[in-house]
């Protein structure tokens, strides 16, 4: 084992012979008086941890460590099954978020990638957060030619899986936002990757999808406006759809991931002048925009952790927070007393009250004025 980084949330391990038992559900390094461990730790290892599994810096679901055992201790173990290629292991931190797996998995796993000659495209990642595949699992599958381990996987090949040469962590040098699990969330005090980098990084997830950039090729300006019919609903869609043509003489399109696939979206927004968004996962798809798009991420009214001018959904309330979406339901009746009415910046809409007992009508240019805020 040998080790970079000073810290636990800098900290990349390389391991020869590493293996994962699946009844304890522990990484295991069996050595011997020839076994190398770099840093020789001790104790700290364990404070609070060797390494951060994830991008999201010291989060105390992501920290991995490992039980020592010396290689005699093999022959009262389960046959081992090994693992040939070269493993890069980490956790994704929410796939099912597509901002998620950018910001906290594709970019750190591709640039993590760069630092070692021997995770090239014929290495292998094995995802250890215990999440399924997830609905952008062929994002990740574009990193290398293997198909990915899911760490349900590992129960199937058997109860003791070695990896012959495997690399433990992400680099965090790409991130650039924190998520106030420690402090309120926004922009990372001390950002260190370029906007050089993240060009690179799109170009190449371009090439994996076969795409090409429709900048040199159109014959006008257009912008993409991200339609959405579920969480963060532009009510006034299509008003602002024309006045946005109307105000920048241009062609405005729609696209959406709910009806459309990924590559299908970056082929349209590859060539756009400007998107348009509301706050969420859909505005990182800026990152693979033509050099001199204008990026406009529309965020919702807000009043403490109130909320209007979207369809009202917890995971809008939980992002204010900083927070990872895990019980919608529960979380949903603990904030519930604390929005603001959902008819508040509608027009001439009828909608759903938040709370499914009843319909409003919204008044007609209602001002902020003649909103009704609870109490607090």
């Amino acid at each position: 084992m040998v080790c970079t980084g000073k810290m636990h949330t800098d900290r990349i391990c390389r391991f020869d012979y590493l293996c994962y038992c699946s009844e304890a559900d522990e990484f295991i390094f069996f050595h011997s008086n020839s076994s190398v461990m770099l840093p020789n730790l001790g104790s700290r290892r364990f404070q609070p941890a060797l390494l951060d599994l994830s991008s999201v810096e010291d989060h105390n679901t992501q920290y991995f460590n490992f039980l020592e055992l010396p290689a005699a201790a093999l022959k009262f173990m389960p046959k081992p099954v090994f693992v040939p290629d070269v493993t890069l292991i980490l956790n994704r931190f929410n796939p099912d978020n597509l901002m998620h797996v950018f910001h906290d998995d594709r970019l750190p796993i591709f640039y993590t990638m760069k630092q070692y000659s021997d995770l090239d495209d014929e290495a292998r990642l094995g995802f250890m957060e215990g999440w399924g595949e997830g609905p952008h699992f062929d994002l990740y599958k574009l990193l290398s030619s293997k198909q990915p381990l899911l760490k349900e996987q590992l129960r199937n090949f058997g109860k003791l899986m070695c990896f012959t040469k495997s690399c433990i962590g992400l680099s965090e040098m790409t991130t650039w936002y924190q998520y106030g699990f420690v402090q309120p969330q926004g922009p990372k005090a001390n950002i260190l990757v370029s906007g050089n980098a993240i060009q690179q990084f799109a170009r190449v997830l371009m090439e994996k999808m076969n795409i090409t950039r429709a900048e040199e090729e159109k014959y006008d300006d257009y912008a993409v406006v991200f339609s959405r019919s579920t969480t963060r609903l532009i009510l006034n869609e299509a008003e602002l759809i024309l006045a946005l043509a109307q105000e920048l003489q241009m062609r405005v399109v729609t696209v959406s991931l709910e009806e459309q696939s990924f590559p299908s979206i970056v082929q349209v927004i590859s060539g756009a002048s400007l998107l348009v968004s509301m706050h969420g996962s859909s505005a990182d798809h800026v990152i693979v925009s033509a050099r001199g798009c204008n990026c406009v991420g529309a965020v919702r009214f807000e009043r403490n952790t109130a909320i209007a001018c979207t369809e009202v959904r917890v995971e809008d309330i939980l992002e204010v927070q900083g927070g990872v979406l895990n019980n919608s339901v529960r979380q949903f009746k603990v904030k519930i007393k604390r929005q603001i009415k959902v008819d508040f910046c509608c027009r001439d809409y009828q909608l759903n009250h938040y709370e499914g007992s009843q319909t409003r009508a919204c008044k007609k240019d209602r001002t902020v004025e003649d909103a009704d805020f609870p109490e607090y």
